[in-house]
């Protein structure tokens, strides 16, 4: 029969007067003992805590996104320059103006300048080319299509170019200042 102690037997008792010198370390010990298993007890406990404070903060947040892109509309007016290139432009009252054929952008300050209008037979004009200032034109809110908010006289005598002829330099200031001003408008890179 194995004579070695099994750890996991309690302790001999011992007599009193064995005990009596070592009743306080072992008081000691325990108290010890007892306050560092407090202690890892509030280290888990405050760390299952934060974990679960961390996890409902996360929650909430994707919560709340998902609730503002179950709101989400439509931008008016953000589309791809693709969709806008070859559509339709029409004036306020209605009658068919001509088509967008390219956008020319300031690529240096993230806008859109000009939108080049190819007037395809309006009022007996001959298929010209015409820089417009972005700011002119609004987006239809109820059909796919542009309406240049200019009227018919100065459609009329606008200053323009021809489909193959050289097209304006879209970097002369001087030149873009007159398109501007023709339109009744301020040039963006005019403070």
């Amino acid at each position: 029969m194995n004579m070695e102690k099994n750890k996991y037997e309690a302790p001999e008792q011992k007599s009193e007067k064995e005990s009596g010198s070592n009743s306080n370390a072992d008081q000691t010990i325990y108290e010890r003992g007892a306050e560092a298993y407090r202690q890892a007890k509030q280290v888990v406990s405050d760390a299952y805590e934060k974990t679960s404070e961390k996890v409902r903060e996360t929650y909430e947040q994707k919560e709340s996104f998902m609730k503002t892109n179950e709101k989400s509309v439509a931008m008016y007016g953000v589309v791809p320059a693709s969709e806008i290139i070859g559509e339709a432009v029409v004036n306020p009252e209605g009658e068919s103006v001509g088509k967008i054929l390219e956008l020319v952008i300031d690529a240096g300050k993230n806008r859109v300048v000009y939108a080049v209008l190819s007037f395809g037979g309006f009022m007996g004009m001959r298929n010209k080319l015409f820089a417009i200032p972005w700011e002119a034109f609004e987006f239809s809110e109820t059909e796919t299509k542009l309406i240049l908010n200019v009227d018919r006289e100065k459609l009329e005598a606008a200053p323009g170019f021809e489909k193959g002829d050289k097209w304006p330099d879209f970097k002369d200031t001087l030149w873009g200042e007159s398109i501007y001003n023709y339109y009744n408008y301020a040039p963006p890179w005019k403070p």
